[in-house]
């Protein structure tokens, strides 16, 4: 749920309608804001549609009009809105197809302070006429507008019949966000469908919606009359998905930077229909073919998705940085996710004579497709070595995202709904100790139904925290899921209770915490050449939300991973001789 920062996400607004937001130092105070102009001369205009343009002023400050006249050449006039865009918030749930901007609009409120820019910007919307030309005057501004016709959608047959419906899915986009409306539209007209219209949004965000969309058709619209076989494949980017088992999921294009940069080619009306193509193309040879993410990142191997964005079959060359060895070879078929397991790089043999060498901490995966390096992996250790005064597992991370996947980067936690941990050994005997932070409001002395819960999914819901311990050799599962709410009976989602385990609770205004006295036939048992496995969920109470460790999660499939933990060298441990069997 935490935004990106602040300053980024009012420069992706900038690029994303190719304006450029007017920089003006912050003055001292609240001054009223005086000189409003719009601050593109040449704003995109659709006969019928939406017109967007940042606002700037000579002096910035507040008391920004809610309403702005604007009037034709012909002497017409209409009155615009006048909203404030600023950086929002991800979703309590994160959806696979997330809308990577963060950005909410809504309308201007007379506190606004355009000196701050960290906080938001002015816009302008109205909507245009049917048969708008010329000229558009703002005061004493004259902006000359590049006018569009609007493009009517393809007919459908039996139009409320084939009308595509608005839902949730992880191959559909984020139904709730008006700047991704343009690709519900681009989805329909390609599938010969009805378009959802912008009802389900609010009037400022329905015109946000609408304004994209105008431009996508008008764009698209204009590839087909210079290439027909090109804008096919290009729309094939925009809205492309892949299969991962029976499930399916967006593989599209979300980066609003290079979307920004696709649009205005698209509309550049003065350059030649080659010209467009050829940068429509170069465009599309740009864009990574292949998406990848880690599964399982710790032990002797590791395992990692790989989902083919193309049209065509590839073959992915897969080197580890640290290894001289030639690359794994994988063939992906189109649209299908891949799963593979990798043995990590062998460390170099030592010389007679020579210092051991040390196995790196990290390691790191290159993906290569026809020699064209198209990302890496970072894989940390493959086991964590348990010494005092422990191991802090820092985060549990919320559910991947498309962009997060596009752009291999970590989505911020949000620290109001953190979640620690810290695996330790005190009086001889180990223990997880667990930081829960949480919002008072959710707070409830109400215990929770526990009893209900049979998988992870069922969760959802309810704040608690989830343990999973071991591995069993048969089916790759934990043979130990413990569930613990904040508050009422704890439950063993599988294995056996032995009469050892502890579970101590204490809740506070902000947080609970949770410590768990592991039993010694646990650890004993389950343990793998002296390691433990060990993972985490978390839940909430007041969202469908989970949160996992170490691993982050697709939306659609639940696997959080597991440490590994070297519990050979905490040096309270009892010491034995070693005796050979045969000995006496």
């Amino acid at each position: 749920m935490a935004a990106r920062s602040d300053n980024f996400r009012v420069r992706l607004v900038a690029a994303l309608y190719a304006c450029a937001l007017l920089c003006v130092s912050s003055i001292a105070g609240a001054a009223q804001v005086q000189g409003i102009q719009l601050a593109n001369n040449a704003p995109l205009a659709v006969r019928s549609g939406v017109l967007m343009a940042p606002l700037v002023a000579a002096q910035p400050g507040t008391d920004w009009p809610e309403s702005l006249r604007l009037t034709f050449d012909d002497n017409r006039s209409i009155d615009a809105t006048v909203a404030w865009l600023q950086p929002g918030v991800s979703s309590e749930v994160r959806k696979w197809t997330d809308d990577p901007r963060y950005i909410t609009a809504r309308p201007i409120e007379s506190t606004d302070d355009s000196s701050k820019p960290q906080t938001g910007s002015p816009i302008l919307l109205a909507r245009m006429p049917a048969m708008g030309t010329g000229n558009i005057r703002l005061g004493k501004q004259t902006v000359q507008p590049i006018w569009f016709n609007a493009v009517e959608p393809p007919e459908v047959i039996d139009p409320e019949l084939r009308r595509l419906p608005i839902r949730e899915a992880a191959d559909l986009p984020d139904p709730d966000a008006p700047l991704e409306h343009w690709r519900w539209i681009v989805m329909a007209d390609a599938l010969a469908m009805t378009a959802p219209d912008t009802q389900r949004f609010n009037p400022i965000d329905a015109m946000l919606a609408q304004h994209q969309a105008d431009l996508w058709r008008i764009g698209l619209n204009r590839l087909r009359s210079i290439d027909q076989k090109l804008a096919e494949r290009c729309t094939v980017m925009l809205i492309s998905t892949g299969f991962d088992r029976d499930h399916r999921f967006a593989t599209w294009v979300t980066d609003p930077v290079s979307l920004d940069a696709l649009l205005r080619v698209l509309l550049q009306t003065n350059q030649p229909a080659a010209m467009v193509a050829a940068k429509v193309q170069a465009w599309m040879d740009a864009q990574r073919p292949v998406l990848m993410w880690p599964v399982a990142l710790y032990g002797e191997t590791v395992e990692l998705a790989l989902v083919n964005r193309l049209n065509r079959a590839v073959t992915v060359d897969l080197a580890w940085q640290q290894s001289s060895a030639p690359p794994e070879q994988l063939h992906l078929a189109p649209g299908v996710l891949s799963r593979l397991v990798l043995e990590r790089p062998q460390s170099a043999a030592r010389g007679i004579g020579l210092p051991t060498i040390e196995q790196p901490t990290l390691v790191v995966l290159r993906v290569s497709v026809a020699r064209m390096p198209v990302g890496s992996l970072t894989f940390p250790p493959a086991t964590i070595l348990a010494k005092p005064p422990g191991i802090f597992v820092t985060a549990l991370f919320p559910a991947l995202t498309l962009a997060d996947v596009e752009r291999v980067r970590q989505a911020p936690v949000d620290q109001q709904l953190a979640t620690t941990a810290h695996i330790r050994r005190l009086s001889r005997q180990w223990e997880i100790f667990i930081d829960c932070k949480r919002p008072a409001s959710s707070r409830s002395n109400r215990p929770p139904a526990i009893g209900m819960v049979n998988t992870l999914e069922d969760l959802r819901g309810i704040d608690a925290i989830t343990i999973l311990i071991g591995r069993d050799q048969m089916t790759n599962e934990p043979p130990i899921v413990l569930a613990i709410p904040e508050t009422g009976w704890w439950r063993l989602l599988r294995g056996r209770q032995d009469g050892a385990l502890q579970i101590h609770r204490r809740s506070f205004d902000d947080r609970w915490y949770c410590r768990v006295v592991l039993p010694d036939t646990w650890v004993q048992s389950l343990m793998e050449d002296d390691a433990l496995l060990l993972g985490l969920v978390r839940s909430h109470a007041q969202s469908q939300s989970l949160e996992t460790a170490p691993n982050r999660c697709v939306p659609w499939r639940m696997q959080p991973g597991q440490l590994r933990i070297d519990l050979s060298q905490w040096d309270d441990l009892p010491r034995f001789e070693r005796r050979d069997v045969d000995a006496p």
